[in-house]
């Protein structure tokens, strides 16, 4: 064999010899990501406003209790918003008690609960993107008359109120 064919055929070899990593193998591999529609409310429970009179004056009230915290989250295509609704024990009926509620950055003070029984649903927050509305204190106040919510001892008066995530 010549110089020169030694040559070429090193040559050949050198270049050749890259090629076969181009020409490796290859596959697929597929995965699914799926994103759950989230819509999750919590309301932590709020504490105990005690009403109290002073001499001479008819007007009962109590400091507002803000020990209820608001968290909510949702992914909807659409705002949303929350409602308020009070519900009570049957030892409500017949009085004057006046129940509000207040969400932090919120609707504004809304009655839930008066002389006339629970309202409808009230917005307590309006125009919830999708993302998160995390620790909002919610405010609970709550007054009646002397005249108008007569008791014969200390009584307790139970409101359940319920939150609800509705579309705007």
């Amino acid at each position: 064999m010549r110089n020169s064919s030694l040559a070429k055929l090193a040559l050949t070899a050198l270049f050749v010899a890259p090629v076969a990593y181009i020409f490796a193998a290859n596959d697929t591999s597929d995965v699914t990501v799926r994103v759950k529609s989230v819509d999750k409310l919590v309301v932590t429970d709020g504490g105990t406003i005690t009403l109290d009179g002073t001499a001479g004056s008819n007007a009962m009230t109590g400091a507002d209790d803000t020990t209820a915290v608001l968290n909510y989250t949702h992914n909807k295509n659409v705002n949303k918003k929350i409602t308020a609704q009070a519900s009570a024990s049957p030892a409500a009926a017949g009085n004057d008690i006046t129940l509000t509620v207040s969400v932090q950055n919120g609707a504004g003070t809304k009655t839930v609960y008066d002389d006339a029984g629970a309202a409808s649903a009230q917005d307590v927050f309006t125009g919830i993107a999708a993302g998160a509305v995390a620790g909002k204190t919610v405010t609970y106040s709550a007054s009646c008359t002397a005249s108008g919510t007569k008791v014969t001892a200390d009584t307790d008066f139970n409101f359940t109120i319920t939150y609800t995530s509705v579309d705007e």
